[in-house]
C-alpha cells in the first residue's frame, strides 16, 4: 500500500471497494450514504463531526467527481429501528458506498444482547445487498467512555462484517487509545475529546476520523482496470434470523382520536383513553418508542383481542418492544390506548411512538 498505515491495528481490510473507484475514477459521480446515530449526526459539535471531515477529505482527494452526501442519521436510534428505515432513508437514494456507524446505540445490555445485535445488522447487510448487489459497505464502531472495541455490540457488528467480508475500522477505539490512559477517571482529560460519556466534540471527531480516512486512501489504490462484481447473499446466515422484507409505519401517519399530537415525526399524548390504530399485513408487529422515567404504560389489543398492557417506563432511549409475533400473515389490526395506570417510579403518562414496525 501506498499510504499510511499508522492505523492500522484499527483497521480490518476485507473486499476491495471496486464499485466507489469505478464511482470516483471513471464515472466521476459518487453517492456517499451516512447511516447511524447521533455520532453520525454529528451530536456533540457545533461544527464539524466525523462525516462532514470524512466527506470534505473525499470531495478535496477528487475534485473532478461529484460527491454526493446522504445523511441518514438519526440520534438515539440503533440497527433495529434502522433497519426498517433503511429502504426509504437510503435505498431509494440510490447509494453507491454505505458508511453504518451503531455500535455505541447498540449498546443496551439487558435491551440489546449478541444474538439481538446480529439480527438487525445482517439484517441491514443483507437488504442493502439485495437492493443493489454492486453497494459497497464499510462498517464504523464507535465508544464511548466505558466501552472499547471488545463491547458485545462492536464484536458482533464486526462477526456479520466479517461473514460478508466487509471492510470494518474500529475509529472510537483509536480515539480513546488517542487519549491519556486515565481517561476513564481523568475527566480534564476526557472533556478534550468529548462533550459527555458518548459524544466526541470538535476536536474528537478531529481524531476519530483519521484511522477511516487513512483506510480509504489505501482501500482505494486499486490497480487500472479494476471492475466491479456483485456482492453475493450467502445463504448461510450468522444471525439465528433476519428480516428480508422490513415495513415501516411512521407513527405520524396512523390513525388516532384527539388527545394525540405530532411532535417531529412521532406521536404523542399523556391522556389516558387516548387510541391510535394501524390495519398491516404481517406475521410480526414491534412498537418503536420512547422508554424513559416520564413515561406511561400503554394497553394494545390485536385483531379485537384483549388488551394487553406494556410498561414503557425505563432509563431513558428509544427501543422496540415486540407486540405480536406468529400472526400467520394476512391482514391485522392493532389498537395502542393510552393507560391510565403507571409504573409507580414513573414520572408521568407521557406516551411518543415513533413508528410500527412489520415483518
Amino acid at each position: 500500500m501506498k499510504n499510511a498505515n499508522k492505523y492500522s491495528d484499527y483497521i480490518n481490510y476485507r473486499e476491495a471497494l471496486a464499485n466507489t473507484y469505478i464511482k470516483l475514477t471513471e464515472q466521476k459521480k459518487l453517492k456517499i450514504a451516512y447511516f447511524g446515530g447521533s455520532i453520525t449526526c454529528g451530536g456533540g459539535s457545533s461544527g464539524e463531526c466525523w462525516r462532514t471531515l470524512f466527506h470534505k477529505h473525499m470531495e478535496e482527494k477528487y475534485p473532478n467527481a461529484e460527491i454526493e452526501m446522504i445523511n441518514a442519521a438519526v440520534g438515539g436510534t440503533g440497527s433495529s429501528y434502522a433497519l426498517y428505515r433503511l429502504k426509504e432513508d437510503v435505498l431509494e437514494k440510490a447509494p453507491d458506498l454505505v458508511i453504518i456507524e451503531y455500535a455505541v446505540n447498540d449498546n443496551y445490555p439487558g435491551i440489546n444482547d449478541t444474538a439481538t445485535v446480529e439480527e438487525y445488522y445482517e439484517s441491514i447487510i443483507r437488504n442493502i445487498y439485495a437492493h443493489d448487489p454492486m453497494t459497497d459497505i464499510i462498517c464504523v464502531y464507535t465508544a464511548h467512555r466505558f466501552m472499547d472495541r471488545n463491547a458485545f455490540t462492536s464484536q458482533a457488528h464486526d462477526a456479520v462484517a466479517a461473514h460478508y467480508n466487509i471492510n470494518s475500522v474500529f475509529f472510537g477505539q483509536a480515539l480513546l487509545d488517542f487519549m491519556a490512559p486515565d481517561y476513564k477517571t481523568n475527566d480534564e482529560e476526557w472533556s478534550k475529546y468529548y462533550s459527555d460519556t458518548y459524544h466526541p466534540n470538535e476536536n474528537g471527531y478531529r481524531v476519530l476520523v483519521r484511522p477511516l480516512i487513512e483506510f480509504i486512501d489505501n482501500a482505494l489504490e486499486l490497480p487500472a482496470g479494476t471492475k466491479p462484481a456483485p456482492k453475493t447473499i450467502l445463504p448461510d446466515t450468522l444471525a439465528m434470523r433476519v428480516h428480508p422484507d422490513p415495513i415501516l409505519y411512521r407513527a405520524n401517519k396512523l390513525e388516532h382520536t384527539a388527545g394525540w399530537s405530532i411532535e417531529g415525526g412521532n406521536l404523542v399524548s399523556d391522556e389516558v383513553g387516548a387510541e391510535c390504530s394501524l390495519r398491516f399485513v404481517g406475521n410480526e408487529l414491534t412498537l418503536y418508542s420512547r422508554l424513559s422515567p416520564e413515561c406511561g404504560m400503554i394497553d394494545v389489543s390485536i385483531d379485537g383481542g384483549d388488551f394487553k398492557r406494556y410498561d414503557l417506563y425505563s432509563f431513558g432511549l428509544s427501543e422496540r418492544t415486540v407486540l405480536a409475533d406468529g400472526l400467520g400473515g394476512g391482514e391485522h389490526n392493532v389498537v395502542i390506548r393510552v393507560a391510565e395506570d403507571k409504573n409507580p417510579k414513573a414520572e408521568g403518562r407521557w406516551i411518543k411512538l415513533t413508528a410500527l414496525m412489520v415483518n
